[in-house]
């Protein structure tokens, strides 16, 4: 590739570049073609809570679940054979955005597509060129049946190669976040976009990029939007940058609520209200070890909250920290800066600094709204706060689901005055969702303000409310502290001297903090600084003699957020940090000795101060005898300002091999000695055991609780026992097995108070030459919560779920007015146990080899999957088998009363593929479910068969379908049941290679009742037809274009579900689609869909015809 070809394309590259916006959520079309499909993604990131289903009428599909371990969506009773289906869904962190059919698109058959699979080479890479370049530009315009406008632009572009012999250009461009309204996403929210030029000598990355200081002081790495650039030669090092910055960087410590695995809020700052975490920001460490997202923990980025997954147990006295970014909404903040490094040549001494300014840019707030007047009175006050009125109007589109978690307020007059008055939004008056107020209200004394606190409890979840008592009568007022603009610079130079045995370690931190950019005014408290020198002469264990020194200094005002509450209890025995933002110093020192080749003997002390007054003092000592087969320490703290006199921790360990097994014995006696003369502490004792060969893992450990005058003379007090284990190995080279289970019990005699907590999780795979099996099993046993409802407005009659007055709350019905979000909360007040059960499995069989006849032609798959949410009330061990109460209790209407949430699927289907015949293929499947969810229960089994044969020009695909269901919503009005047979019969002939004509005949019987206690008789069912004659013409290499009529006869003058007839509307209409995918460029994809429906009989929304239009440009590079 010549050089100028090349600068012409990293311009190119960089212009289009220039144009992205941060990645919305991903749509993605497909075309069924099976009662039952399975939606396969190539995705780690995908937030299965997110998944909104949308035919092509705007209603939302609700029967589908998700396989995490095997990424994959699986769609059960599908709707209309044929017609296209809509998936949304995020993706937590690196997330793609594309609009592609996960399958060859088809009406008639998997052998012969009416839908032809366009295939195209997505590289654009050209002889002798090193840089390629892959991904599409896309622009789509739809248009609903309210005749609104929705415009998209797509862009997913991946690029990576030499554009020299040194210079490697590499990027991601994806955006997919325009609209006519020129809405975008949260820059917090960005997919990885990037642009990279790496070369030896420089580095230049435009776009999404991480920027921080690891081993520092301010130790803390940032996701930004922006420009870094950074060059090096020889020893020399600089870089700088200029971004964007998502988010506030925080650092939050989790107090461990007993029993309950999450989830836990994140509450940032202490900002009123939910914070939202920025994506692939949380880092979570658990006594001093850092947790996976993905394996031990997840993140909800929408309610900010934080859960731990079955294979992390939180027990009683862990340190939790949080590290993470979280979005806020007052101001666009700027981040720049410069890191430098320079070392000698024998890399002896080393000399970095580091100096990064990050900025609020008060010309340009986002969510907070500032008049002149409030900003004179920003000015006036300096560092000092001030407070404004706190009330914000709510987005009529809003109000539904906000008042689910916050309480809102309408506007009302006591006498001349304008006060708030607390008012549920009532689901039944959808329409009146205007002139609602969130409002904050904050204490400022007796007798100081105008409300009083209250509390409501609604959907389960308590919140408070205030009420107006009276000018000056109450204690609370509806004013908030104002967020002014600020401005942080922070600098650090480090200097690290290493001449063995000798290092020395010198960080020196200074910082400017200007609380308030729009005034003057200098309160006198914006600079810090902070000093920390580490000196190590010798290794521990390896030198003769060792001496290892840290001191610490800091003036007032300097914040030390990035000290982990893990450290200060290993350094203090203490976690509690005096010193937030004063003067402060500590030091700490070790000697230690080798007394031979095996063993060594350490000594320790260290002191804390505040304005120079002692806070603690520790002592501490250590002896190792023969590479740990004996290790004894000992430590002795003193607090001066806390209610313990002193604390001693004494530990006996001990490491051995035995039977090829690493065995670790410890245990552990500490005593916390009170100022008032009593005490109290535990003795612990634990064994571990690990097992290389199949890594094997045990560890077992028991605490006894102590009160008294001393550990000699005191009593029990309750104790605790925590059981872990894990397996992960192959028995066979078919055979994958993996499994953990952890157990904790807890028991306070002087509370008479117990508790239990058990996660188990397994994962076991066998794969054989013609067979796969894959299991996976988890279960958690912890405190019980609650699901709460977050309802979204839909639209009158274009929702999945209405509200109920009498129950007073969402219950699943189509047609409805909303959308449903299920939430998950603790009951962090109760003490009930809830035991939450998951199991899937998947067989797959593929044609025997060594068996002839039929059975040859046969092709097994089948699916397992099982939910289940049962109360501790049940005691019967047969309930720990997935599925038993479920099933158990199938034919009951109503909750079983320890039963509190259940799911359970199966699928079946035998493919038979004839060798002798590759014209002829069958399917047969079968899909009983089972559902307990909320306020309604559901039976449905579903069965059907396909016979498709191809010969010559004609193509004969026949089906035969049963599908029965009974839908109890704890309502009458919302009881139903039904069962639905039809057969259709399909063909396709083709006239010339370019045109066939095509048809579908499709007859069905149903019975439907509401009344699910009545007998069905089918002499009362009702007979519907569809009639579907069509055309497809073929384009030689350029691609297809469909056009089908459907008359649809259903006799019923109302459908109780979607899942009738197809989906088909009640009486008679007619049906025109056009469907074409169009090659209209050696790179240009063009596709549309229009869909026109013309009712006879009913009206719908106060249209008679429901009519989609979708037209979409690809440019494939």
């Amino acid at each position: 590739m010549s050089h100028s070809g090349s600068n012409a394309r990293i311009k190119i590259i960089c212009i289009i570049f220039l144009f992205i916006k941060s990645a919305f959520a991903n749509d993605t079309t497909i075309i069924v073609t099976n009662n039952v499909e399975i939606v396969n993604f190539n995705s780690d990131y995908i937030d299965s809570s997110s998944f909104r289903i949308i035919t092509e009428d705007s209603l939302e599909f609700l029967n589908w679940s998700y396989d995490k371990k095997n990424k994959r969506l699986i769609l059960d009773s599908i709707p209309r054979i044929g017609e296209p289906l809509k998936i949304h869904y995020y993706e937590n962190f690196l997330h793609y955005p594309k609009k592609v059919s996960l399958f060859p698109k088809q009406h008639l058959t998997s052998i012969d597509s009416i839908f032809q699979n366009n295939s195209f080479n997505y590289s654009l890479q050209k002889k002798n060129e090193e840089l390629s370049i892959f991904g599409y530009k896309s622009f789509s315009l739809s248009v609903d049946n309210n005749g609104a406008l929705f415009f998209d632009q797509g862009l997913d572009i991946q690029l990576k190669g030499n554009i020299n012999s040194e210079t490697v250009l590499s990027g991601h461009l994806s955006d997919k976040g325009s609209s006519l309204e020129n809405t975008t996403k949260e820059i917090s929210d960005f997919d990885f976009i990037y642009l990279q030029l790496k070369n030896p000598k420089y580095d230049i990355v435009i776009g999404d990029q991480y920027i921080g200081r690891k081993n520092w002081i301010y130790n803390s790495n940032k996701k930004v939007k922006g420009i870094s650039g950074s060059f090096k030669k020889n020893s020399l090092f600089v870089k700088t940058f200029g971004a964007l910055a998502g988010g506030m960087f925080t650092k939050q410590n989790i107090s461990y609520i007993e029993g309950i695995q999450g989830p836990y809020f994140l509450t940032g700052n202490g900002e009123e209200g939910y914070i939202q975490p920025v994506n692939g920001t949380v880092e979570v460490i658990i006594n001093g070890k850092i947790l996976s997202e993905k394996d031990e923990f997840s993140v909800d980025y929408e309610l900010g909250t934080l859960t731990f997954n079955t294979t992390t147990m939180l027990k009683k006295g862990d340190l939790i920290s949080v590290n993470y970014e979280y979005k806020l909404f007052d101001y666009q903040k700027l981040m720049y800066g410069i890191q430098t490094s320079v070392s000698s040549k024998d890399t002896s001494i080393r000399v970095s600094g580091s100096l990064f300014v990050t900025s609020d840019n008060k010309n340009n707030p986002i969510d907070l709204v500032l008049t002149e007047n409030d900003i004179q009175k920003i000015k006036s006050k300096g560092d000092s706060t001030i407070s404004i009125s706190s009330q914000t109007e709510v987005d009529q589109r809003d109000v539904a689901a906000l008042s689910q978690i916050y309480p809102l307020y309408i506007k009302g007059l006591s006498g001349n005055d304008t006060i708030f008055i607390y008012k549920q939004f009532d689901p039944l008056y959808s329409s009146d969702n205007s002139g609602y107020y969130q409002v904050w209200f904050n204490y400022f004394g007796d007798e100081k303000g105008d409300y009083e606190k209250d509390t409501v409890i609604h959907n389960g979840v308590i919140m408070y409310t205030y009420f107006y008592k009276g000018k000056n009568q109450g204690s609370y007022l509806p004013i908030n502290e104002i967020d002014s603009p600020k401005r942080n610079i922070t600098g650090e130079i480090q200097v690290e001297l290493i001449k063995k045995p000798f290092t020395l370690l010198t960080r020196v931190a200074g910082e400017n903090n200007d609380n308030n950019t729009f005034s003057k005014i200098d309160n006198d408290n914006n600079n810090s600084a902070a000093i920390n020198t580490i000196v190590n002469f010798g290794e521990k264990k390896s030198s003769f003699l060792w001496v290892n020194s840290e001191y610490w200094y800091n003036t007032y005002f300097f914040k030390d957020i990035h000290t982990e509450k893990y450290t200060l209890y290993k350094i203090w025995n203490d976690t509690t940090d005096y010193f937030s933002e004063k003067n402060k110093q500590y030091y700490t020192s070790d000697i230690g000795l080798r007394l031979n080749e095996n063993s060594f003997l350490n000594i320790g002390i260290g002191q804390r101060f505040l304005d120079h007054e002692l806070y603690n003092t520790k002592m501490n000592g250590e002896i190792d005898i023969y590479y740990s087969l004996f290790n004894y320490t000992f430590s002795h703290y003193t607090h001066k300002k806390s209610e313990y006199k002193f604390k001693n921790v004494n530990t006996l360990n001990s490491k051995f091999e035995l039977l090829e097994n690493k065995v670790n014995l410890n245990i552990t006696e500490t005593w916390n000695k009170l100022n008032n003369g009593s005490g109290n502490g535990q003795i612990l004792g634990s064994i571990s055991s690990i097992y290389d060969k199949v890594n094997w893992k045990e560890f077992v450990e028991f605490r006894n609780y102590r009160k008294g005058i001393s550990i000699l003379d005191s009593k029990d007090t309750g104790f605790g026992l925590n059981w872990e284990q894990s397996i992960k190995f192959k028995p066979l080279s078919i055979w994958n097995l993996f499994t953990s289970s952890i157990y904790s019990y807890e028991l306070d005699k002087e509370m008479n108070k117990k508790s239990k907590t058990l996660l188990i999780k397994a994962n076991n795979n066998l794969d054989f030459n013609n067979a796969e099996i894959n299991q996976s099993y988890s279960t958690s046993f912890e405190k019980s919560s609650s699901l709460i409802q977050i309802p979204v407005y839909a639209g009158k009659g274009l929702g999945t779920h209405s509200y109920d007055s009498i129950k007073k709350e969402f219950i699943a019905h189509i047609p409805g007015d909303w959308f449903m979000q299920n939430k998950e909360i603790s009951n962090t007040d109760e003490f009930s146990r809830i035991r939450k059960t998951e199991f899937s499995m998947q067989i797959d069989l593929k044609k025997p080899k060594k068996i002839k006849g039929i059975l040859s032609d046969l092709e097994w798959n089948g699916f397992l999957s099982i939910k289940e949410d049962i109360d501790d009330n049940e005691t019967r061990g047969i309930t720990w088998v997935p599925g038993f109460m479920t099933i158990s209790n199938y034919k009951n209407k109503t909750y079983n009363k320890n039963l509190k949430n259940a799911e359970f699927s199966y699928k079946q289907d035998i493919s038979w593929k004839p060798d002798w015949n590759a014209n002829v293929y069958g399917k047969y499947y079968i899909n009983p479910s089972i559902k307990f969810l909320r306020s309604y229960y559901e039976r449905i089994i579903g069965t059907g068969l396909n016979l498709t044969i191809k010969k010559n020009r004609l193509l004969l695909e026949n089906d035969a379908a049963l599908l029965n269901v009974i839908h109890d919503d704890s309502v009458t009005y919302q009881d139903m049941k039904f069962t639905d047979i039809n057969l259709s019969i399909q063909e396709k002939v083709r006239i010339k290679n370019s045109l066939s004509i095509i048809g579908k005949q499709t007859i069905g019987d149903v019975l439907q009742d509401k009344n699910i206690t009545n007998r069905m008789k089918f002499g009362k069912s009702k007979i519907y037809y569809q009639l579907s004659p069509g055309v497809v013409w073929n384009i030689e290499k350029t691609g297809n274009v469909e056009f089908l009529y459907t008359f649809s006869d259903v006799r019923f003058n109302t459908i109780e579900d979607y899942r009738i007839a197809s989906g088909y509307r009640a009486g008679k209409s007619h049906i025109i689609s056009l469907n074409s995918n169009i090659n209209a460029g050696k790179n240009l994809l063009l596709s549309g869909y229009y869909r026109f429906e013309y009712s006879l009989d009913n009206i719908y929304n106060n249209k008679r015809y429901i009519q989609a239009l979708n037209v979409e440009a690809k440019l494939l590079f």
